[in-house]
């Protein structure tokens, strides 16, 4: 979709002012190859504290998955038995 809305704007910049878009036609490459640089660099800075940020936060990760589960667990079993102590309750009345 990226692709195709670049092609219609250089269509439509070759219709209006088609120098300028034969300049960014064989412009672009020049400009393109330093990019990919800044992109390995970027990639390479980041993931060694991705990584290390992940290993950090594991321990904390697994044992607050548990800790959740369990929190979860607790929080519901005194929904549950209200609304079966209720519904018993409501039951009974005449």
């Amino acid at each position: 979709m990226r692709t195709l809305l670049t092609l219609v704007l250089w269509c439509l910049l070759f219709v209006l002012c088609w120098p300028i878009a034969l300049a960014v036609l064989f412009l672009w490459p020049v400009v393109w190859l330093p990019s990919l640089s800044f992109r390995l660099v970027g990639i390479v800075f980041v993931a060694p504290f991705t990584a290390l940020r992940a290993l950090l936060l594991l321990p904390g990760r697994l044992l607050g998955a548990r800790r959740r589960v369990r929190s979860l667990l607790e929080a519901r079993l005194p929904v549950q038995n209200l609304a079966r102590a209720f519904h018993c309750a409501r039951s009974q009345t005449p």
